[in-house]
């Protein structure tokens, strides 16, 4: 789907890291619908 669903493939030090970096944007405020359902999705 997206370069946003790679992250699962790093060592558990990087995906922890990169994990948290997604939660951080789905917390931003007037996060558009597009980047919101990517994200959302990357990280199930």
């Amino acid at each position: 789907m997206s370069i946003y669903n790679h992250w699962k493939r790093y060592t558990p030090e990087l995906r922890a890291l990169q994990k948290q970096q997604l939660e951080k944007i789905l917390a931003t405020k007037n996060l558009s619908n597009d980047i919101f359902e990517i994200v959302q999705a990357a990280l199930k």
